[in-house]
């Protein structure tokens, strides 16, 4: 069974390119990038991401900003495969 929830985006650290990180680091590193997604279809900008979480293994992460947000949120699923519209609708 897989999960699929909200995170918080606190000191939690997740497997990225052989180091440990923490969301907010992650972040910037993928907002550094500029790899950014958009989903006409939600009217979202996201960025989703594979790593290793501690005492889970592989997990997939999703950050994402909705019309007239400030904040990003941040999205968790043990389905790697999962796409970021297929994660919301669920």
């Amino acid at each position: 069974m897989h999960v699929v929830c909200g995170v918080r985006k606190d000191k939690r650290k997740y497997g990225y390119q052989g180091s440990q990180v923490d969301a907010q680091a992650l972040l910037a590193q993928l907002k550094q990038a500029g790899n950014a997604k958009r989903c006409r279809r939600l009217n979202t900008r996201y960025f989703e991401v594979v790593v290793q979480y501690e005492g889970v293994g592989e997990v997939k992460l999703y950050f994402c900003r909705f019309p007239y947000a400030k904040e990003w949120r941040l999205f968790l699923s043990t389905d790697p495969s999962l796409s970021f519209v297929e994660m919301m609708e669920l």
